[in-house]
């Protein structure tokens, strides 16, 4: 089936996949990419993916945000919510029934986080459901400030590649993709990855979400790898177990992002999967939580 890919032209850090007219569902997925906060864009969901959502008639609006080190954790949380909120007063209203939040990996994380903001504001649309691809949530988790053993069998990245990053300039564009993930393999290889998003002590609570803000989400599409060396696999199971309105699709022994490898039908399933599981919510037919 062919589709239709269009860049709005408003923005420089928005990309619109929209379904053809004869099968919209008026069902809009707002995507965050991954990267660690550090590397990553918009365009990073392969096509076979977008093709996917847009066959069933959802609209796809990716988005770019600022990265670290020349923006902080606050600056890039705060910027997702004023995306979402531009989202809601441009596209939302009067041309979707639905809401979905899509993130991989930090994307998810981003997610998560903005998912619990959102519930203290009447005035936005809610989230249907959250998307939640190989993610995490608890910004105290080890992880994030242990040196990893699977990165510290790369080269070592020398502390010389800070001097190749400016916190004066925000925009983010003068680093190369090389560039941007050696700081994120800097950041791993020495459990500096909070010291990288210059996180205060305050955020680590502001933005991490406890126990008693899981109430706050919507139901849940979660997968992760149990192969997976980046992120624990734990971040993903104990918020399945958290919440209790979670679908959980775990896949065994593959990459951290597994869907990646678009020649491995596993990536492939797991979409086909959330297809299901979001037009299971729009008929609100779901019962939870379901764990495959």
């Amino acid at each position: 089936m062919e589709t239709e890919n269009f860049i709005n032209i408003d923005s420089k850090n928005l990309t619109i996949w929209k379904p053809k007219k004869e099968n919209d569902k008026k069902v809009a997925i707002v995507y965050f990419h991954g990267g660690g906060l550090i590397f990553g864009n918009r365009n990073d969901l392969p096509k076979l993916y977008t093709d996917l959502f847009l066959q069933e008639g959802f609209t796809i609006f990716s988005y770019d945000y600022p990265l670290a080190p020349e923006a902080t954790l606050s600056e890039i949380n705060e910027t997702i919510f004023k995306i979402y909120c531009s989202f809601a007063e441009e596209y939302y209203k009067d041309n979707f029934k639905e809401v979905f939040l899509f993130g991989r990996s930090a994307g998810a994380y981003l997610c998560l986080v903005l998912a619990k903001r959102i519930s203290n504001y009447n005035t936005l649309p809610t989230p249907k459901g959250i998307i939640d691809f190989y993610g995490y949530y608890d910004l105290k988790s080890t992880f994030l400030k242990e040196p990893s053993p699977y990165y510290n069998t790369f080269g070592k990245v020398q502390d010389t590649i800070l001097e190749s990053f400016s916190i004066k300039d925000k925009s983010a564009d003068n680093n190369t993709k090389a560039l941007r993930y050696s700081l994120y393999v800097y950041a791993r290889q020495n459990g500096s990855l909070l010291d990288i998003w210059r996180t205060k002590e305050e955020d680590l609570e502001v933005y991490s979400l406890t126990e008693k803000d899981f109430d706050l989400l919507p139901p849940l599409f979660i997968t992760a790898s149990s192969g997976d060396k980046d992120v624990p696999m734990s971040q993903s199971k104990n918020l399945f177990r958290k919440h209790q309105k979670s679908y959980a699709r775990w896949v065994y022994y593959l990459d951290h992002d597994f869907d990646r490898n678009i020649n491995d039908e596993t990536g492939k399933n797991v979409y086909i999967e959330c297809i299901n599981w979001i037009n299971n919510l729009i008929k609100k037919d779901s019962n939870y939580p379901l764990e495959i």
